[in-house]
């Protein structure tokens, strides 16, 4: 479930009151002590043995956005990340397909129906349009009977005062 540094927050109590704990991180997993424990370094520089229950992977989410020029030198190397289209993401999966056992003319007939269809395959997923259908019972089928609870005392006049 977790490897040695990977980024972890860990629900670890709050210093105000012992029962009341928070989510904090990102924390570093060091070692693995136990099948299910793990030494964790936390934000402050301490370290601290905790078990897997008490952790959850960090996904960090960037709320703004900010302008960096090329120019500057002052942040260093800035990674990008490359926009995904919808074509970029269908020719990957094209890419990924395992075609090695179709031979020459299915492999033909197979790239002429993608690009046959090509549009189908790039839109979003949506639902199915289908007609309505109706479920036939065997003539001898019978419910399941629901089981039986026992009513209070206490509810049965009102039970009855209401029939």
């Amino acid at each position: 479930m977790f490897n040695v540094g990977d980024q972890v927050i860990v629900l670890i109590p709050d210093s105000t009151n012992k029962l009341f704990a928070r989510w904090q991180g990102p924390a570093t997993i060091v070692e693995k002590r136990n099948p299910h424990s793990f030494l964790v370094k936390m934000p402050d520089a301490s370290t601290k043995h905790i078990h897997q229950n008490n952790l959850r992977h960090c996904i960090a989410s960037s709320n703004s956005v900010n302008v960096i020029f090329e120019e500057e030198k002052e942040f260093g190397h800035v990674e990008t990340l490359l926009t995904a289209t919808k074509e970029s993401k269908f020719f990957d999966i094209l890419d990924n397909l395992k075609v090695e056992h179709l031979n020459s003319s299915q492999l033909k007939t197979l790239d002429n129906l993608i690009v046959k269809f090509k549009r189908i395959f790039t839109k979003p997923v949506q639902p199915a349009m289908v007609g309505t259908h109706k479920i036939e019972l065997l003539p001898n089928a019978v419910g399941e009977k629901t089981q039986c609870y026992s009513v209070p005392i206490a509810y049965i006049k009102v039970m009855f005062k209401s029939c």
